[in-house]
């Protein structure tokens, strides 16, 4: 429990299933946050792969 406290920089000990309790929350946040960067980062690739069509549709060799 005080490696816990230590290594989630919490002011002071707490019960079990208190720590549980905000580790779940923390788990939750930090899967929400990643899946909202994972969308954000597949929107930009869409975004370029249709800048760089635009691109290569523009040149052209006569």
């Amino acid at each position: 429990m005080v490696l816990a406290c230590k290594l989630f920089r919490l002011d002071e000990p707490m019960r079990t299933d208190v720590l549980i309790e905000k580790l779940k929350g923390w788990k939750e946040s930090t899967e929400k946050e990643v899946g909202d960067k994972i969308f954000t980062l597949r929107q930009e690739i869409s975004n370029l792969e249709r800048w760089m069509e635009g691109v290569w549709g523009s040149l052209s060799y006569d």
